[in-house]
């Protein structure tokens, strides 16, 4: 899906708008920081079970992390229709795009209590905290009709 943006914009463009703008911006990164970190810290016991949460993760997070750009700068790029433009443009706010959030925060939840690895722990921890608030900041900042 990515690379599908990417192809119709242009990658200069698609690194515009991986640029950190805010608060909610700097959280989105953490995660993916300590996403990363998490998965360096897993060694030879991790598990492909544990991978893949903390690779769903970081993806969610870089998918949010586009969506409040396009939505904070206006940019008008090429997305086509269906659920991926709905979950990157943000409007209006759906249960996809909710769900895009609660994957973000619960992968690390998810290998925080399943690894073998006691050092990899907090920075995982540190991951889900940082979910957490990005998507509880997110519902706070919805239009109430």
């Amino acid at each position: 899906m990515v690379f599908v943006l990417a192809q119709s914009t242009g990658i200069g463009d698609l690194l515009r708008l991986l640029v950190p703008g805010d608060l909610s911006s700097i959280l989105v990164y953490v995660v993916i920081v300590m996403g990363i970190l998490t998965l360096f810290m897993q060694g030879n016991k991790g598990t492909l079970m544990l991978t893949v949460f903390m690779a769903v993760s970081i993806m969610s997070a870089l998918i949010e992390e586009l969506a409040a750009n396009i939505a904070r700068t206006g940019t008008s790029i090429n997305l086509g229709s269906g659920v991926f433009k709905d979950i990157v443009t943000q409007h209006p706010a759906s249960f996809a795009n909710y769900m895009v959030g609660v994957l973000m925060f619960i992968g690390p939840l998810i290998v925080a209590g399943m690894t073998k690895m006691p050092k990899s722990r907090p920075p995982a921890l540190l991951a889900f905290a940082a979910g957490l608030l990005f998507v509880f900041l997110n519902w706070l900042a919805l239009p109430r009709n």
